[in-house]
């Protein structure tokens, strides 16, 4: 069926002639207490939007804010709760082999992100290597670098260095390498900033999201790292700009 999506960070409503299901995709890299009260104005505004059931699904990039993020959204007393749909890196599926990441290169990315601190080196690489050549392969221009880079991080994360890349890989996208070399660099607060904004854009433009003057004026502008830091983790998956500034 057709898949329509809408902000906050994914929503993906499946849509026949009448829609069935919505589902509020949600990426999570670490615990964010305010997710707990923004969560379920996204699954309301899903199911107003399309008039059908919704369910919330969160990947959690690691078991520890997996376990976090499967605790009941409790409204209070007498008011029910929302209980999230939750796949840490053990729900994820580990795609180490090159032709089934080659089917699904975007779904290879994520193993590989998701399973790059496995406790079996070898199998961190085996999924990484997998990734890395479908990329290579199946996806093309300022998307492949992104990818590419956002594996080496993964990796970084982890302790790890990734083996497909030289032990000094230097990130390839102009906007992410200039991220991370003000996140890394002492100095002042606003020039790790200005990095950071053109980070945030720079994902934002190899997703293909148009960025508005005044979207790109208030992401140019802001001097909060951490913000910052949050908008570049949700354009990672944003379904649009304004996911960005939703909460």
């Amino acid at each position: 069926m057709p898949v329509s999506l809408v902000p906050g960070h994914m929503m993906f409503g499946l849509v026949p002639a009448r829609p069935v299901l919505a589902v509020v995709l949600e990426v999570q890299r670490d615990e964010d207490t305010r997710k707990r009260r923004v969560w379920p104005a996204y699954v309301v505004g899903a199911g107003l939007r399309f008039d059908c059931d919704v369910v919330l699904v969160v990947l959690a990039l690691n078991e520890r804010v997996a376990r976090w993020a499967r605790k009941p959204i409790h409204f209070g007393p007498g008011s029910g709760h929302l209980q999230p749909l939750v796949a840490g890196p053990s729900e994820v599926p580990v795609i180490a082999d090159e032709a089934a990441a080659a089917a699904a290169p975007r779904l290879a990315v994520i193993s590989a992100i998701a399973h790059a601190a496995d406790a079996d080196e070898a199998r961190a690489q085996a999924i990484g290597r997998a990734a890395h050549h479908a990329v290579q392969s199946g996806v093309q221009g300022e998307e492949a670098l992104v990818y590419i880079d956002l594996i080496h991080l993964a990796f970084l994360d982890a302790g790890r260095t990734f083996s497909m890349l030289p032990g000094n890989y230097e990130l390839k996208h102009p906007g992410l390498r200039r991220a991370w070399a003000e996140g890394k660099a002492e100095g002042k607060a606003e020039g790790k900033a200005e990095g950071k904004a053109e980070g945030v854009l720079a994902v934002l433009q190899a997703r293909g999201l148009a960025v508005g003057p005044e979207q790109r004026e208030r992401i140019l502008s802001c001097a909060d790292v951490a913000e910052l830091d949050r908008w570049l983790r949700i354009a990672v998956t944003a379904a649009s700009v304004d996911a960005l500034f939703a909460h």
